[in-house]
C-alpha cells in the first residue's frame, strides 16, 4: 500500500536555523551596547571639579571643627 513520505524535515532544520540565527543577533547587539564605549558625555569631566557653593563650604566648615 502507499508509503507515505515525510517532507517537513527540511523546514524543521529551516525554522531551527532562523530561530538560532535571531537570537545570535540578539546576543550580539546586547553584547555590543554593553562593552560599546560612547562619547556622548558618559565619561568624566577632566580637571578639578567646579566651584562649591558657599552654604555647603559653610557647613563642611562647622563639620570639620568636630574632627
Amino acid at each position: 500500500m502507499g508509503e507515505e513520505k515525510k517532507s517537513g524535515g527540511c523546514m524543521g532544520w529551516f525554522i531551527v536555523l532562523i530561530v538560532v540565527g535571531a537570537i545570535a543577533l540578539a546576543l550580539g547587539f546586547t553584547l555590543r551596547n554593553k562593552f560599546h564605549q560612547d562619547d556622548d558625555g558618559d565619561s568624566p569631566v577632566p580637571g578639578p571639579p567646579g566651584p562649591v557653593a558657599q552654604k555647603y563650604g559653610d557647613a563642611l566648615k562647622i563639620a570639620l571643627q568636630f574632627f
